[in-house]
């Protein structure tokens, strides 16, 4: 039995609840250990995901991945990487998402986010969003005027 089992029955109450904030004190309080801290690691990055707390999210999710490859276990990895790619988007590091995207199997979908605004997250949304996102198009690039050295 996970010695975070009691903080993660408060985490779902209080989620339930909409107190934000004590469920980012919970989510913090949350020690990964032993055999469950891939577990841990895959539930605070999903939880982080779902209140678009980006960064948080990307730092539980990459424990995830680096656990999962250390370990050989690649249960949570399609998701991890799917939720990270997403993760990067937001954060404006499209680099990393792309290199995460990569690793995502085409069918992997995740529609159980809990109030996230995107009801389905899945590698093709992720591809449309780095696409637009990335494209270069004339219009995208500001006109600059010749400006004068200052001495």
């Amino acid at each position: 039995m996970s010695h975070n089992n009691e903080t993660w029955e408060k985490y779902k109450d209080v989620r339930a609840d909409g107190h934000r904030d004590d469920v980012i004190k919970l989510l913090r309080d949350i020690v990964p250990v032993g055999e469950e801290a891939l577990d841990d690691y895959y539930f605070m990055g999903q939880g982080f995901f779902e209140l678009e707390e980006y960064h948080l999210a990307i730092d539980m999710l990459t424990q995830c991945i680096d656990i999962g490859k250390h370990k050989g276990i690649s249960w949570y990895q399609d998701t991890a990487y799917l939720l990270r790619a997403y993760a990067f988007i937001e954060k404006g590091k499209y680099k990393e998402a792309k290199e995460d995207i990569d690793f995502v199997a085409d069918d992997t979908r995740i529609a159980w986010l809990y109030r996230h605004p995107e009801p389905e997250i899945n590698k093709s949304l992720v591809i449309q969003k780095l696409n637009a996102l990335t494209a270069k198009t004339p219009s995208a690039t500001p006109n600059r005027k010749h400006s004068p050295k200052l001495r």
